[in-house]
């Protein structure tokens, strides 16, 4: 079953939900702007090396680092240069799956803004670069990023436009053609496990919620996956599976 992370990120979320923010774009590293590329190709070459000055020198401070539930902060430059050399910032910022790749996914954000995603183990790193006045600079290190629906990738929005439709009609047998199996499930602690698509349909009325009424809700972005919260901690994950988006689990904290 997957760990939830809830509702951090607060300045990166405020960011991407400002009202000009336009759809995600999904691309390689050979496709970004060719100074978007200069600069991750310096970047990723100081980072391999552990050259702790040049990344300084790229890194815009404070920089907002986020992991897991409410531990949102931000780190000044001493903070960063303590930091640099072991936890975190050794797992994300050396000798990486993420920098010995030739052509990485690139998630454009719009207004100059990029995210390349670091797996480690089964756990996501997102790196945010932005354009300022001085060029490229690293200001983010995020487990998920938090956007508006309308800030999403493009064949995320169609799905869920048609998926949310299903949902406030209780159209079952439309859900179903949506949704992944076995369907994984989480109620309280000790009961979870696994749906087949007779046992999803029986809970079915168990995953309505007001939520798929909303026209543009807040939806958290990892590794190119959503998931959406309630205000009673029920979280709902969407994934890609190489063709199209699919409701893969449904999880309440307890």
């Amino acid at each position: 079953m997957k760990k939830v992370a809830v509702f951090s990120t607060l300045s990166f979320f405020f960011f991407f939900t400002s009202s000009n923010v336009l759809a995600q774009k999904r691309l390689t590293l050979n496709t970004a702007p060719q100074d978007f590329q200069k600069f991750y190709a310096g970047f990723k070459d100081a980072a391999l090396k552990r050259d702790k000055e040049s990344v300084v020198s790229m890194t815009r401070f404070p920089i907002i680092v986020g992991y897991m539930a409410d531990e949102e902060y931000t780190k000044s430059k001493e903070e960063f240069d303590a930091a640099f050399g072991y936890g975190e910032f050794a797992d994300n910022l050396g000798g990486t799956k993420l920098f010995t790749q030739a052509n990485p996914v690139v998630f454009d954000f719009g207004s100059g803004t990029y995210c390349l995603i670091n797996r480690i183990d089964n756990d996501f790193s997102h790196l945010i670069f932005k354009k300022d006045g001085s060029g490229y600079k690293f200001t983010s290190l995020l487990d998920y990023v938090n956007l508006r629906l309308s800030a999403t990738l493009p064949e995320f929005q169609a799905f869920y436009t048609k998926f949310s439709r299903a949902m406030a009609s209780r159209d079952k047998a439309a859900v179903v053609l949506m949704t992944k199996f076995p369907f994984e499930y989480a109620w309280d602690a000790g009961d979870e496990g696994t749906y087949t698509k007779a046992q999803f349909l029986k809970n079915f009325r168990s995953f309505a919620d007001d939520l798929f009424r909303q026209k543009n809700p807040k939806v958290r972005f990892s590794n190119g996956n959503y998931a959406l919260d309630t205000d009673d901690a029920s979280h709902y994950f969407f994934e890609w599976d190489g063709r199209n988006y699919k409701f893969t689990s449904f999880f309440v904290e307890p």
